[in-house]
C-alpha cells in the first residue's frame, strides 16, 4: 500500500512510532522519512503547534505509559488522548511554548505545568507526574546499559 506522494509532501505532525514515550514534531516542508516515524494531519481548527505542545508534555506521556503501556505509539492511542477545551489565550500561550521549545529555550516543567492546569490538575499532581516520568526514564536508562 502506498499513499499518493501529495499526502506526504505537506505540512504534518510526525511522531516516533516505536517508542515508550510520545515524541512529536512539526514538518513544515513536506519531507519524506523512513518507516520508523509516522505522521498525521489533524482534522481540527487547533493549530499544529498547539497539538504538538500538548502531546509532548509529561501529562500526555504519563497517560500514555499508564493507560497503554506500549512500545508502539498507535493511531488509536493518539485518537484516544484527551485534548482539553482551549480558549484563544490558551492557544496563544501553547504556541509561545512551542516556539520556545523549537528554539531550545523551554524548560519542560513550564510546559508540564501549563498543560497540567488545562487538564484541571493541581501543582501536587503535576509535580507527581513530572517526578514519576523522570524516575521512570532513569530506571529505563539503567536497564538498557550494558555491564
Amino acid at each position: 500500500q502506498v499513499a499518493p506522494s501529495e499526502l506526504y509532501r505537506r505540512k504534518k505532525i510526525c511522531y516516533r512510532f516505536i517508542s515508550d514515550k510520545v515524541i512529536m514534531a512539526l514538518d513544515k516542508n513536506g519531507a519524506l522519512f523512513l518507516n520508523s516515524a509516522n505522521f498525521f494531519i489533524p482534522n481540527s481548527e487547533i493549530p499544529f503547534e498547539v497539538i504538538i505542545s500538548i502531546f509532548n508534555s509529561s501529562i500526555i506521556n504519563f497517560f500514555y505509559r499508564r493507560i497503554f503501556n506500549s512500545f508502539k505509539l498507535l493511531r488509536n492511542h493518539i485518537e484516544d488522548f484527551p485534548i482539553p477545551e482551549l480558549s484563544k489565550e490558551n492557544i496563544i500561550t501553547l504556541q509561545e511554548l512551542y516556539t520556545k521549545g523549537s528554539k531550545g529555550s523551554l524548560d519542560m516543567y513550564e510546559l508540564d505545568e501549563y498543560v497540567g492546569t488545562l487538564f484541571g490538575l493541581n501543582t501536587e499532581q503535576i509535580n507527581y507526574i513530572h517526578k514519576t516520568l523522570v524516575k521512570d526514564d532513569k530506571e529505563r536508562d539503567i536497564g538498557n546499559k550494558e555491564v
